[in-house]
């Protein structure tokens, strides 16, 4: 944002500082665009209707119209055809000769007009065509039963155990992983699918969220690629439709403020694997909490959380009396010990398999870069977003300490010193 902009008058999603700002999010009547005007200090929608032609000028546009479509059509009610077909009508334009009835200035001032709105046009719908096929790309990816079978979770019908989940929280990740590539071009087109999810959920019962079984949950999710395609065209209606947002967004590629972003680009293949990546961490982050893994008799497992760290090696530490790692967590059939409003079980059973510790947060190395594999590659997950609930993570924390040797109850203390630690970061 520039100098002077206020975050909380903002819609959610930002673009990158580019010369001109300008934001693309989810507003009161779905995608909008927003522009900071400094005058004001304020963010204001540049919804405004198309110019009005009368007279002459209202002649011009007709002729234009009969070239175009010979058996009657308008061509500003037609803006939302494919980028190729308006690119096309544009040249025709272009080449069309002045109508001895016109004067030429009116003429060139109508004509120059429509070729500019359909240059707008034009660019708007390569951006939403990229939208749409890269939302394609990523449900191709099937990452979430791959990664699931990976971390041995039941995927089968007969599993009952209840998770939840957010949907969008899966477009952000994508969109957060991609934007490392760094290019502004890449920014825009993510940073749009991730406003256009966000309007896809709005409208539904329960929003983006989800709780129930895991079969369940593939069906919201598969249903959810088909919302985000339909909220694509309706944002596509919906800028098309507005000569002040078709200005906004179809004028900033044409400035070259931004840039297009599409399948022939060298970048493509590359933020569609960091969007398998993005994937699977969305994947682990759903199901890792909850995590069903065999249990001793009359024991169920309830996957995984943090506790007191025991050995000298921590994965986070605030000091020496507050240090965290991450635990199988189990409990018999009696109902489970609670504490304060931390979860906090009669019994920790191990920390979490050291190959998935190691996994989660070594580095990822550069042929998992070029190609993801959720079975082998390291995942670079962020420490402090483990355990401080950053970036879409939500395990609980316990206050049940256990080792071979003891085991009691640690203060109240302990978990909330973490929370803090929390507040303190901020959660994205």
């Amino acid at each position: 944002m520039k100098e002077g902009a206020s975050r909380s008058e903002a819609p959610s999603l930002c673009l990158p500082l580019l010369p001109r700002m300008e934001l693309i999010g989810r507003g009161p009547s779905g995608i909008q665009t927003y522009r900071f005007d400094t005058q004001s200090g304020s963010w204001l929608s540049p919804s405004v209707t198309f110019p009005v032609f009368s007279g002459i000028a209202l002649t011009a546009y007709n002729a234009i119209n009969s070239l175009l479509f010979p058996t009657g059509g308008d061509v500003r009610s037609q803006y939302d055809q494919s980028a190729t077909t308006l690119d096309q009508w544009a040249a025709i334009v272009e080449e069309m000769a002045q109508p001895t009835n016109i004067p030429i200035t009116k003429w060139q001032t109508v004509k120059t007009q429509i070729i500019t709105e359909l240059g707008w046009a034009a660019q708007a719908a390569q951006m939403f065509e990229n939208a749409s096929q890269k939302i394609d790309d990523v449900k191709e990816l099937e990452g979430l039963d791959i990664t699931a079978e990976y971390l041995e979770y039941d995927t089968s019908n007969s599993n009952d155990s209840q998770i939840a989940a957010d949907l969008i929280q899966l477009f952000a990740g994508v969109a957060d992983a991609v934007s490392n590539l760094g290019a502004p071009e890449v920014q825009v087109l993510f940073g749009t699918i991730d406003a256009i999810a966000s309007v896809a959920f709005s409208g539904q019962n329960g929003g983006s969220t989800f709780e129930g079984k895991y079969i369940d949950l593939r069906g919201k999710l598969e249903a959810s690629w088909g919302l985000s395609q339909n909220a694509v065209e309706q944002a596509k209606q919906t800028v098309m439709a507005d000569y002040g947002l078709l200005q906004a967004v179809g004028g900033l590629f044409n400035m070259g403020v931004w840039e297009q972003f599409g399948p022939t680009d060298s970048d493509w293949a590359d933020s569609t694997n960091l969007s398998a990546r993005a994937y699977s961490v969305w994947v682990w982050q759903v199901l890792t909490p909850t995590l069903p893994k065999p249990c001793g008799f009359l024991e169920s497992c309830e996957g995984w959380i943090i506790a007191a760290c025991t050995s000298k090696t921590c994965l986070y530490k605030i000091n020496k009396s507050h240090a965290y790692e991450l635990w199988t967590n189990t409990c018999n059939t009696q109902p489970c010990s609670p504490a304060s409003k931390y979860i906090a079980k009669d019994q920790l059973a191990e920390k979490i398999p050291s190959a998935l510790h190691k996994q989660m947060f070594n580095d990822t190395n550069d042929k998992c870069l070029a190609g993801w594999d959720p079975a082998t590659c390291n995942y670079e997950i962020p420490v402090k977003d483990v355990f401080l609930g950053r970036n879409g993570w939500t395990f609980q924390c316990s206050i049940w300490y256990q080792t071979f040797w003891n085991a009691h109850w640690l203060k109240k203390e302990f978990c909330q010193k973490l929370a803090n630690q929390a507040a303190k970061y901020g959660a994205p």
